[in-house]
């Protein structure tokens, strides 16, 4: 008896690379996907150094410059969400910083704001 021989053409090898390809990338992008919504639904707790923004030497104390940088957080980062018990801002004026518990969507926002804060610091 003659073993049968398999034969498969280019096309036929082709096809099941890219088969294997779009799986794997459809299986990465679903995890992905699947890992930025949790990230962005989950409540975490941030230390934000704001350090750089305050004035010793201001008129206002480093207190007030703190729950003004706490008051410009809350009315433009998501300002209905700060009404549901489990997100907070506290400042405390000894380490010059703002503890942040909020979700992951709003700390992206936040980070970006302080961002912003930075670049016109220093272009000013």
């Amino acid at each position: 008896m003659n073993p049968t021989k398999l034969q498969f053409g280019i096309g036929t090898l082709l096809f099941g690379v890219l088969l294997a390809a779009g799986y794997l990338a459809g299986y990465n992008f679903g995890g992905n996907t699947r890992d930025a919504k949790v990230r962005n639904e989950t409540i975490s707790v941030v230390n934000y150094d704001v350090s750089e923004f305050l004035d010793s030497n201001a008129k206002q104390s480093v207190d007030a410059q703190l729950k003004n940088l706490r008051s410009l957080i809350v009315q433009t980062v998501d300002p209905d969400s700060w009404q549901q018990t489990e997100f907070d801002i506290e400042y405390y004026s000894a380490n010059q910083s703002l503890v942040v518990r909020q979700s992951g969507s709003c700390h992206a926002v936040i980070s970006d704001l302080i961002d912003q804060l930075r670049e016109m610091r220093k272009s000013t």
